[in-house]
């Protein structure tokens, strides 16, 4: 039986002087944080950043 996935693709852009607390806020990803996430139906979230760009892709 297929599954029916929704697959969501979002671009931001980082403001220079946040970087830091960007990188800071994302290094460990709380537990708590985690499973909610997993019990709101995501299966998958990877951010990816190309300079100031943010790319995030979410299933």
């Amino acid at each position: 039986m297929a599954t029916n996935r929704i697959v969501e693709v979002k671009v931001a852009q980082l403001h220079p002087e946040r970087v830091e607390r960007y990188e800071q806020l994302h290094r460990d990803i709380p537990e708590v944080k985690e499973r909610h996430m997993r019990e709101t139906g995501i299966v998958s979230l990877r951010i990816f950043r190309e300079g100031l760009t943010l790319f995030m892709i979410v299933e």
